[in-house]
């Protein structure tokens, strides 16, 4: 059941917004990364986070450990085209 959820992109999520919209603009990133800015400068960005395994739940006395792999892929809206620039593997704990 868990792997039918994540084959089916229950676990995938598209951000275009968040509180500070600056960080998905590549002029934000030009001093950190200025490559990125120096190909798609002052352009939108996006982050399509999906999980690349069911995530694993654990119940012990008094609490309730979570985990989910996830991976994320940074892409950059260029004349409306969606163009992934990196990919980034992380392993998140509830």
């Amino acid at each position: 059941y868990d792997t039918w959820i994540v084959q089916a992109g229950s676990l995938q999520r598209m951000v275009d917004k968040i509180p500070d919209q600056l960080f998905l603009n590549t002029a934000s990133w030009r001093f950190l990364i200025p490559r990125l800015y120096q190909k798609y400068p002052n352009d939108d960005m996006l982050l399509n986070i999906s999980a690349t395994s069911p995530p694993s739940v654990r119940i012990n006395v008094g609490r309730i450990d979570a985990a989910v792999d996830l991976d994320v892929t940074v892409n950059v809206l260029d004349f409306d085209e969606i163009v992934p620039v990196a990919c980034i593997s992380v392993v998140r704990f509830f």
